[in-house]
């Protein structure tokens, strides 16, 4: 049956264009310095970290054909596995400015609309690709315009007749939704996770109580605050975890290696702790390259030694 597998559902790729410059001029023409194409998409990255890693993945969603031959060469040049339903249009490409100051502008376009029976062809070449009932299925980034909430729950819900473990990460569910699918992970950041909360603000003792109250809802939680490091909880309890302070060129993707980092922690053997130790080590390492570039075990494993894993007592 082989090692279980990660499967990065896409339901919005896109094509990341990331431009370095020196400054924005509102008068004149901004003159790009150099510019790097990038496959992006919460799912994609996942997938690329997920290879670099060496944990055996598929990319399997949506990806329209006008431009379907760039992302599919991006994708072989970093070694991924997919396999996409291409219906007519093309896929969005995301604009990132790098100024030379540190100052990032980042402009996410929405993409095309897909008919109905598109999400239903990757349902079947979803459930076609499932190799064992370890397999992990990573419904990952956000949705084409013209398809609801409701309808990407039910797509996930849809898997419930299957043991495989499912993990979201993505800013759409409300807690209710969540609960229902209650995943093997989720991965918010600090403002995603006010949103799924009903809060504008949570710190301290009142923050750690809503982590043990969203923990109900999913075996793992992973949630990130930024350069102050984040939070790991199960059912056993919270951890804090301290990374260290890096230079920061792009923080573009660093949520989604943390994610694949944590899976890859995992589907090795590690403690769910340690396993949150190593998913945070990657969004160190992630931050410090440019773009929406891909961290390599030697980075991983430099932040890993870099970082904290420190238990609360009893909330």
């Amino acid at each position: 049956m082989g090692k279980p597998q990660v499967i990065a559902v896409t339901l919005n790729p896109a094509l990341d264009v990331t431009l370095w410059a020196k400054r924005l001029d509102f008068d004149e023409p901004v003159k790009a310095i150099s510019e790097t194409v990038y496959p992006g998409g919460k799912a994609v990255n996942i997938a690329c970290v997920l290879h670099s890693l060496g944990t055996e993945c598929q990319l399997l969603g949506v990806a329209c054909r006008n431009n379907l031959a760039s992302m599919e060469q991006l994708l072989q040049q970093k070694g991924v596995s997919y396999q996409f339903v291409s219906p007519p249009g093309s896929i969005r490409e995301n604009l990132t400015l790098c100024l030379e100051d540190g100052k990032v502008l980042k402009v996410n376009r929405t993409g095309e609309k897909i008919a109905p029976e598109v999400l239903d062809q990757v349902c079947q070449m979803i459930r076609k690709n499932l190799k064992s009932p370890q397999d992990i299925l990573a419904f990952s980034g956000g949705k084409p315009p013209n398809l609801s909430v409701e309808q990407y729950f039910q797509m996930v819900r849809s898997f419930h007749d299957l043991p495989n473990p499912i993990t979201l990460d993505n800013d759409l569910f409300s807690l209710e939704m969540v609960t229902q699918i209650h995943p093997f992970v989720i991965k918010p950041n600090y403002v995603e996770f006010l949103h799924l909360t009903g809060y504008s603000s949570l710190e301290g003792d009142e923050l750690l109580c809503q982590i043990a109250r969203v923990v109900n809802c999913t075996d793992h939680l992973l949630l990130s605050m930024g350069a102050d490091g984040g939070y790991y909880a199960n059912q056993s309890g919270i951890w804090k975890i301290t990374t260290p302070s890096v230079p920061v060129k792009s923080t573009v993707g660093a949520g989604d290696t943390s994610l694949a980092c944590f899976l890859t922690a995992i589907l090795q053997g590690k403690r769910p702790e340690q396993a949150a130790l190593w998913a945070f080590a990657g969004g160190t390492a992630s931050v410090q390259l440019d773009g929406t570039g891909t961290i390599t075990p030697e980075q991983w494993q430099k932040a890993a030694t870099q970082t904290r894993c420190d238990q609360f007592d009893q909330i």
